[in-house]
């Protein structure tokens, strides 16, 4: 969530300096994450919050989940657990409407939840 950019002193003066960490301005904005107990998932869950999203933590197991958020809110951000099979097209219903009833309308989704198709 950070990006390097020349800094506008050093494109005036030609010089190669950098400014690290460039916010993209998601503070105030709400994201649900699928697969957001381990892995990718939460990696990027952590990042949102500490960017100032609101995180909806999606996926299976509900202690994983829990673990992430107590991670967020011990950083000051604000998770909300909504344990579910995203495999299940009706519990994926019922859970991104709780979701959207505890972190408001969501701005955006992340999926990074794994299924395993037996039939593939």
């Amino acid at each position: 969530w950070w990006v390097m950019v020349p800094s506008a002193t050093a494109l005036r003066s030609g010089s190669s300096g950098v400014e690290p960490r460039v916010r993209f301005g998601l503070e105030g904005r709400a994201a649900l994450v699928t697969g957001a107990g381990s892995a990718i998932g939460r990696a990027v869950s952590v990042a949102l919050a500490r960017e100032g999203v609101r995180v909806a933590l999606m996926g299976r197991s509900g202690q994983a989940l829990d673990t992430v958020a107590e991670e967020i809110s011990g950083r000051g951000g604000v998770a909300y657990v909504v344990p579910t099979d995203v495999s299940d097209e009706e519990l994926v219903e019922q859970a991104v409407a709780k979701a959207e009833s505890q972190a408001g309308a969501l701005d955006f989704l992340v999926n990074s939840a794994g299924i395993t198709c037996p039939n593939w």
